[in-house]
């Protein structure tokens, strides 16, 4: 184990089958979740093995993390890693555990100030993203933020700088890897852009700067059309949502639908990419935009809005032709995505800042009680089960190698397989 620190001398704060979509199938038991939301952010994933419903014995291990923090745990083979942070913001972990038994390998550590954010948010709630050689982290401060690379063994490879994050409630929005490029969003309320930067060195590849508005916390996922460049979707108050080209990072298309903030992120599904918005205050609604098109495509490609009981801010679940969407207020629905039909809406209870993921047929979401509740995921609503944690959570679950992991505010839990590969 190691530790690197530093002062920060500044004030810190389903498997659809669509027309040609990248996506990620459950394939099996993966050894990887390797982003925000798994594989393309769909949510989607095996979970065989997986209990709905669980009691101390079930547990394969509960260890207490360094820090408190709501970003989603990364998991490549054999090995976790995690952001947390002390309660006053004053330092902040990275870190690496292992899924044998939740051991710490290495950490590090950073001193800093904190600035003020949201009570429900953390200063630790960007999620990293991670491939077969790197894992990549995004922090931001009102005065500096910036993009690091560490190897799997923690070893630091690039540090690059992406200017103050000016926000309202702090930074959260997480960065993904496509190809040889990460991929990030800063839409904050000065110096917003898009931009890829070079897996290996740094480098910035391409920039695209953005309107400045509320700050958005929408993380990107990948379509690919069925001719020409692959493309990232992006949602932001601002601009709504935004096709960008993923090689050369021009903008295609944009649907200016989301009249408020964007906290959830964009899901693909058949024929269409949807996203939501809302406030604290109300107002939340669904926009489900049609793929294709040039330009500015606000009027002629919106299918369908849904306006009633719709997430904010956790990011809905799209399996086959049905949509499940789990809001703050612990009501789910499932509709069909092609139309946005309600085919049923019930009431689970509790109240949830984190998104709900899909095991094959299950949905699993956590309440900010920490509460995990199990719905299937099927044309009738069904509770399947409902494990106390008893800790505050506003994280989403992640999916690895046959096993659960539920990050709390201050454990990490592992459920599931009990012999690993």
């Amino acid at each position: 184990m190691f530790r690197s620190t530093f002062v920060l001398r500044l004030t810190v704060s389903g498997l659809a089958i669509i027309a040609a979509p990248i996506l990620a199938s459950d394939g099996g038991e993966s050894p990887h979740w390797a982003r925000f939301r798994g594989p393309n952010g769909t949510g989607l994933a095996s979970g065989e093995g997986i209990p709905s419903q669980w009691s101390e014995k079930d547990v394969n291990w509960k260890v207490k993390l360094p820090g408190v923090g709501h970003a989603q745990p990364v998991i490549w083979g054999d090995r976790i890693f995690m952001r947390a942070a002390s309660e006053d913001g004053t330092k902040r972990f990275f870190f690496c555990s292992s899924v044998k038994d939740g051991a710490t390998e290495w950490t590090h550590e950073y001193d800093a100030v904190a600035d003020e954010i949201h009570e429900l948010n953390s200063y630790a709630s960007s999620t990293p993203a991670l491939d077969a050689e790197r894992v990549y982290l995004v922090y931001g401060t009102s005065a500096a933020g910036w993009i690091k690379a560490y190897t799997h063994a923690g070893d630091l490879v690039w540090t690059t700088d992406l200017g103050a994050f000016k926000t309202v409630h702090g930074p959260g929005s997480s960065p993904i890897v496509f190809r040889d490029s990460v991929i990030y969003a800063k839409d904050v309320k000065a110096d917003s852009f898009l931009a890829a930067f070079d897996c290996k060195s740094g480098d910035e590849r391409w920039r695209i700067p953005r309107e400045n508005a509320l700050s958005s916390y929408s993380t990107p996922c990948v379509y690919q059309p069925p001719s020409g460049n692959p493309q990232l979707f992006f949602n932001s108050k601002a601009r709504g949502i935004t096709a960008v080209d993923a090689l050369v990072g021009k903008v295609i298309w944009e649907a200016k639908v989301l009249e408020r903030r964007a906290v959830s992120s964009p899901v693909i599904g058949p024929g269409v990419v949807v996203a939501t918005t809302g406030s604290g205050h109300g107002g939340n609604y669904l926009a489900a935009v049609k793929l294709g098109g040039v330009g500015d495509v606000t009027e002629t490609h919106l299918a369908y809005k849904i306006t009633q009981a719709a997430p904010y801010v956790p990011t809905p679940v799209i399996r086959g032709d049905r949509m499940f969407l789990w809001n703050r207020m612990g009501i789910v629905s499932c509709a069909k995505v092609q139309d946005g039909e309600i085919v049923w809406r019930e009431r689970v209870g509790g109240n949830y800042y984190g998104s709900p993921i899909c095991l094959d047929e299950r949905l699993f979401c956590v309440s900010n009680g920490g509460e995990v509740v199990v719905v299937a995921a099927s044309n009738e609503f069904k509770v399947l089960g409902r494990t106390a944690l008893d800790e505050v959570c506003n994280s989403t679950p992640a999916v690895a190698g046959g096993r659960l992991y539920v990050r709390t505010l201050e454990h990490l839990t592992s459920v599931g397989r009990k012999d690993l590969p």
